[in-house]
């Protein structure tokens, strides 16, 4: 079963914020200029936000390196500081599979439902594993994609609790942003 396709946010409301004001849990829309090949330090230059406030949402699928050689599986998002790379071995450790991998492009867009560069951690498909970096729930506030590409929701780390993640430690070295 595929999950839904997210529409434009100027036609409708980003979906985190729907299931964040159905919880009771207040956010704040901020809004930038998304660029293909921008990533965090672009978004967090024109949100003004410190990089590590900003929660990326990667996508991973169980499986060998090459997409054509796996099977397909559970899909596993790690939600991690905008200023950390995912240690991937740890990450598999918190999932509990042996062999995770990066999706491409096309391969998280199928698997979430939305584009990639605005993966919410809210409304995704039931069957995704969610893995939370344990030290995001430290930061007074976090931002992350609310299901439209340049459209960030801007809430407590205790909203995260709504996803019944695993939380744990998946971080690996910080980036130079």
């Amino acid at each position: 079963m595929n999950p839904p396709e997210h529409s434009d946010p100027e036609q409708e409301e980003a979906p985190a914020f729907r299931i964040l004001r159905a919880a009771g849990i207040p956010a704040r829309r901020l809004e930038y200029r998304y660029h293909p090949a921008g990533g965090i330090r672009d978004a967090a230059g024109q949100l003004d936000l410190p990089a590590r406030t900003i929660i990326k949402t990667l996508v991973f699928t169980p499986g060998s390196v090459a997409p054509e050689d796996s099977e397909p599986g559970t899909p596993v998002i790690a939600l991690m500081h905008g200023d950390s790379k995912v240690a991937l071995r740890k990450l598999e450790r918190l999932a509990g599979i042996r062999h995770l991998r990066p999706c491409s492009p096309q391969e998280a867009e199928a698997m979430t439902g939305y584009k990639t560069g605005g993966i919410s951690p809210f409304g995704l498909p039931g069957h995704c594993l969610i893995c939370i970096q344990e030290s995001l729930r430290k930061l007074e506030a976090i931002a992350f994609n609310a299901g439209a590409r340049g459209v960030v929701a801007v809430t407590a780390p205790d909203a995260l609790n709504l996803l019944a993640g695993r939380w744990g430690d998946c971080a690996g070295r910080p980036l130079m942003i």
